[in-house]
C-alpha cells in the first residue's frame, strides 16, 4: 500500500492530506476511471471541515484539466530512501546562470528504473505516484519549478512540462470562480 503525506499552506493554516491507495498498473488503462478514482480519494482525504472541503473541491476541474494533457493516470518517481524525490537542476544552453528545478514523473516504471541505475547515487527508489495528487502537490512544492512528464520510455528526452506557476495559475483560476458564487451578503 502506498502513503502519500501532503501539507498544503491555506490561508488558514497548514493543512495535512494523507492519501493511501495501491499502486496502478503500468500501463495507462481505464485512464478516465482511474482519474476519477484518484479525485474522489483527494476529496475523501481531505480535511473535512467545509472551507478545506469547498476549496479542494474547486480547484479539482483545473487538476483534471491538466491530467487531460497527459496520456497515463499514474506516473513514477525517484525518490530517495528518506523519501525525498529527486529534484534535477537543470541550465539553460545559452544562459548557463539560468537555473529551473524539475521533478521527472515517467510513465513507464522500467524508464524511471533505468534513469535511477544510471544516476551516481544507487539509492534511488522508484516509487509510483497518482497523476492527480502529483500535481496537487505541486502546489506545495517550493522550490520546484516544473515536472516533466517523460511519457514515451523510447526517447527519454522528449517530455511534456507542467511549470507550477501554470498549475497555481489554474488553481487560482478556479478559486476565484469559487469566490464569485459566494452570494455578497455571506461574503
Amino acid at each position: 500500500m502506498t502513503q502519500l503525506i501532503l501539507f498544503v499552506r491555506w490561508a488558514d493554516g497548514l493543512k495535512q492530506f494523507i492519501f493511501k491507495g495501491t499502486s496502478s498498473s503500468t500501463k495507462c488503462m481505464n485512464r478516465q476511471q482511474e482519474i476519477q478514482a484518484q479525485v474522489q480519494a483527494l476529496l475523501a482525504n481531505a480535511p473535512q471541515d467545509q472551507q478545506t472541503l469547498n476549496g479542494v473541491q474547486a480547484i479539482v476541474p483545473a487538476l483534471q484539466q491538466m491530467a487531460q494533457r497527459l496520456k497515463c493516470p499514474t506516473y513514477y518517481i525517484l525518490q530517495s530512501l528518506d523519501q525525498r524525490w529527486q529534484i534535477t537542476t537543470l541550465k539553460h544552453r545559452q544562459q548557463p546562470k539560468r537555473e529551473k528545478a524539475v521533478i521527472y514523473a515517467y510513465a513507464d516504471r522500467q524508464a524511471a528504473v533505468s534513469a535511477g541505475q544510471s544516476q551516481l547515487d544507487h539509492q534511488l527508489l522508484v516509487v509510483p505516484q497518482p497523476l492527480i495528487q502529483l500535481l496537487f502537490q505541486m502546489l506545495s512544492l517550493e522550490g520546484i519549478d516544473s515536472l516533466i512528464f517523460l511519457e514515451d520510455s523510447s526517447d527519454p528526452n522528449v517530455g511534456q512540462e507542467i511549470t507550477r506557476p501554470e498549475i497555481q495559475q489554474a488553481v487560482q483560476t478556479q478559486l476565484q470562480k469559487l469566490v464569485q458564487s459566494i452570494p455578497p451578503d455571506l461574503a
